[in-house]
């Protein structure tokens, strides 16, 4: 996990950068938020392939955990009580991803 800033450099710039404590300013959720930050558009090429390598190392969801709170700080979180995980996240963010990069 020592590398993962440098080969994910698009994730950690979506959590550090969008998904903060205050995420929620700029939508209610994650299409509102990327509906409403034409930055996050633009970025969607790369979150799809940098997503899509990440969930093919098979980290845990506790690797995950760490690493977008500990280590990126996120604000966002999986909604437990409706038991989605990290990886269920980062799959709503490569679908959301995939319909602005085929705009």
């Amino acid at each position: 996990m020592s590398n993962i800033e440098e080969k994910y450099p698009t994730i950690k710039k979506l959590f550090i950068t969008y998904l903060h404590q205050d995420w929620t300013i700029d939508g209610e959720n994650l299409p509102d938020l990327f509906e409403n930050l034409k930055a996050l558009q633009g970025m969607s090429a790369d979150l799809i392939q940098e997503i899509n390598s990440l969930l093919s190392e098979n980290y845990s969801n506790e690797d995950l955990d760490y690493i977008f709170f500990n280590r990126w700080l996120a604000g966002y979180e999986p909604d437990e009580d409706e038991g989605e995980t990290w990886h269920d996240v980062l799959r709503q963010i490569r679908s959301i991803s995939e319909s602005y990069s085929q705009k």
